[in-house]
């Protein structure tokens, strides 16, 4: 299966707050560390954002990876394009699988609090008739809060 890694986003959201991303450019599949310096006790949100294309093969298409899901508050958000429908699976030790309806082709799940810990993960479905490719996109969120250090 070819995706196209489109674009990859790490951002946080307080004001005077600095910080280091390691490694500086990563790539899909690394653990990046982030190092900063804070107001003492001040809450930090972290977010990441990636988009992919998943080909279509037969008016289907299918994406499995592993995610690790981080520290509870945590927000994770997935959008997919050009489907009929949408359908995520977890493997928590037996697979869940929860379908969604599209609405003018785009499909939209949101979930607050996931269980931190490292799971599988399977997006499938039906695409609109004619489509190539489904563009995905995926937002992630969690909040840390410095220590009495600032860091």
């Amino acid at each position: 299966m070819r995706l196209l890694l489109l674009l990859v986003i790490f951002w946080i959201i307080a004001s005077g707050s600095a910080f280091e991303v390691s490694p500086a450019q990563p790539n899909p599949g690394d653990t990046i560390t982030l190092e900063g310096i804070a107001s003492p006790g001040q809450e930090v949100s972290l977010g990441s954002s990636f988009s992919l294309n998943l080909p279509v093969s037969a008016g289907k298409y299918e994406y499995a990876t592993e995610v690790t899901i981080p520290q509870k508050p945590n927000r994770i958000t997935v959008t997919a394009r050009d489907v009929e429908d949408f359908n995520a699976g977890v493997k928590m030790g037996i697979w869940i699988t929860k379908s969604f309806p599209a609405s003018s082709g785009t499909a939209r799940i949101s979930q607050r609090d996931v269980p931190p810990g490292r799971y599988d993960l399977k997006m499938f479905g039906s695409a609109l008739p004619g489509s190539t490719d489904i563009p995905v996109s995926v937002e992630a969120e969690t909040e840390v809060k410095a220590d009495s250090q600032g860091r």
